[in-house]
């Protein structure tokens, strides 16, 4: 009878056991997923901006990527969005405030649009303050998503002064957030 009870007593300890540990392992799983500094980033194939044309909003010409974010060998941001998405809206005053920040003549800036018009990129805008010298872009090619490995907007890549990718920031982010304004600042600064 002892012994019986040693094997229930037994088994229900294996079990809470093993809850506990399952429970453990899985907090662990959703605390780095919306942790702020995500050191367990997906690695990206992309090493350097690739060389493709975009056109130039503001003037409707097409001009280098390349070229556009890399004058004067200052860094770079290129931020991936697109008029119809919803996230990229509510992100984008606070991400425009981060780059008022940096004084637009220490970073250079190209906000991407992706599967989206000319036309509705200008109209949209017009509710936005834009910090000067930032440059608006549109990839009406459909390649620029596929070169950068970019599945989902908004996606926000920051180059160094030679255009070598220094991070990646994949998805909305809390740009009010100072994390973001020294993080960027030591990247640039290294």
């Amino acid at each position: 009878m002892k012994s019986q009870q040693f094997i229930r007593v037994s088994i229900v300890l294996i079990i809470l056991l093993g809850t506990i540990s399952y429970s453990l392992i899985s907090k662990k799983g959703v605390e780095s997923y919306f942790r702020v500094d995500s050191r367990n980033e997906p690695e990206t194939l992309l090493k350097k901006i690739p060389e493709i044309e975009v056109v130039s909003v503001q003037n409707d010409s097409n001009i280098s990527l390349t070229l556009a974010m890399t004058k004067q060998g200052r860094p770079s941001l290129v931020h991936f969005w697109g008029t119809w998405c919803a996230p990229c809206e509510a992100e984008l005053p606070a991400f425009l405030e981060l780059v008022n920040k940096f004084q637009t003549n220490s970073i250079n800036v190209g906000l991407l649009a992706v599967n989206d018009e000319s036309l509705k990129i200008k109209k949209f805008i017009e509710r936005f303050t834009m910090p000067k010298d930032v440059d608006l872009l549109l990839d009406n090619t459909g390649k620029a998503m596929e070169l950068f490995g970019t599945f989902k907007v908004p996606e926000t890549y920051l180059f160094d002064g030679e255009g070598r990718l220094l991070k990646k920031f994949i998805g909305p982010q809390d740009w009010a957030h100072p994390h973001f304004y020294d993080q960027i600042s030591l990247l640039i600064n290294k």
